[in-house]
C-alpha cells in the first residue's frame, strides 16, 4: 500500500530523511523520540501537495 507512494521523488525522499534520523537518534534516545524525530523528515522535505 506504501509501495507505490514512493514512485514520487519528494515522498521517498521525505521518507530517507526520516528513516536516517531515527537510525541515527535510536541509540541516544529513549524509545519513541527517534520515531517522533523522523517526522522531521517531512518538515526538512516538505512534499508538493500538488503531486498527492
Amino acid at each position: 500500500m506504501i509501495l507505490p507512494a514512493l514512485r514520487e521523488r519528494g515522498v521517498r525522499r521525505a521518507t530517507l530523511t526520516g528513516a536516517a534520523i531515527a537510525l541515527a537518534t535510536t541509540p541516544f534516545l529513549p524509545a519513541g523520540l527517534p520515531e517522533l524525530l523522523a517526522l522531521a523528515g517531512m518538515a526538512l522535505n516538505p512534499i508538493n501537495a500538488e503531486a498527492i
